[in-house]
């Protein structure tokens, strides 16, 4: 079974895209792998841009989507605001990027917190 996830980016407009990710959603390997290689707005985007997926790489290239890989539809689920998005989601955690500070942070249950503080939680 796998561990589920959601991934979310803010545009300046205060609205929100939103990909499902199947595997490896806990904080030490996706949470990892936004903060370290889609840290920036145009990369994470790019990310949800590309659809639902199975697996997040360090590359969309060697990452895994339902769209581009499975010839599956296209699924990008766009939110009007910060309320409608949490009304939307459901799996392990939650991944958003924040546009105005530029990073990610991560909902495993307790409320968002920073990435490397993720991190630190999901370890213990």
């Amino acid at each position: 079974m796998g561990t589920r996830s959601h991934i979310s980016v803010e545009f300046p407009d205060k609205t929100y895209k939103t990909i499902y990710c199947h595997w490896d959603g806990y904080p030490s390997h996706n949470g990892v792998v936004l903060h370290n290689h889609y840290g920036d707005f145009e990369r994470a985007k790019s990310l949800v841009e590309m659809g639902d997926m199975s697996f997040l790489d360090i590359t969309l290239e060697k990452s895994t989507f339902y769209h581009r890989d499975r010839q599956e539809d296209l699924n990008v689920t766009a939110h009007t605001n910060w309320d409608e998005l949490q009304d939307f989601l459901d799996g392990n955690y939650h991944y958003v990027f924040d546009y105005e500070k530029k990073l990610w942070l991560c909902d495993a249950g307790e409320g968002y917190e920073t990435i490397p503080d993720a991190v630190k939680t999901d370890e213990e």
